[in-house]
């Protein structure tokens, strides 16, 4: 009795992870959705001019919205800045994403008050904000919370 079940047991298992493996997705397929986004902080973005920062467009905005199911409003900015004392001015249009990294050499918290949004920097991991701007014209400043100044400026125009 107790081999006839152990073997039920084992046959329910093999069933359960059949059905997990169909419904879970591919993990190559993740992998190919992470590198499908430029990243800036190798480099292989287009330089804006300004020293430690870079900023790229989304190239297929419509391979991402046939992705997402959903039409995208703007196309997605990728902006790099590294944690300095001059302030980086950062322009951006209602309603578009704008993915901002901010790198330091040192832990930093960091917040956008306005948006209501914090993260940490430190020198192996940047601080993402991932962020889709108001539809009004407005400025947001990134602020260092431990030092009181800000180290970008957002003016969505």
């Amino acid at each position: 009795m107790a081999p006839r079940r152990l073997v039920l047991t084992m046959i329910f298992l093999l069933a359960v992870s059949t059905v997990v493996a169909i419904v879970a997705p591919d993990p190559s397929e993740l992998d190919q959705r992470a590198t499908d986004r430029p990243e800036t902080s190798r480099g292989n973005g287009r330089s804006t001019g300004t020293t430690g920062s870079s900023e790229t467009r989304d190239p297929t905005p419509e391979r991402e919205a046939g992705r997402q199911g959903r039409a995208r409003t703007a196309e997605t900015a990728y902006v790099t800045v590294k944690a300095r004392d001059s302030i980086r001015q950062i322009g951006a249009r209602p309603a578009q994403r704008l993915v901002l990294v901010i790198r330091s050499r040192r832990v930093v918290d960091l917040a956008i008050p306005r948006l209501g949004r914090t993260a940490t920097a430190d020198r192996w991991a940047p601080a993402v904000f991932d962020l889709v701007m108001p539809d009004r014209r407005d400025d947001f400043l990134v602020e260092d919370l431990a030092e009181g100044r800000a180290l970008a400026r957002i003016a969505v125009r």
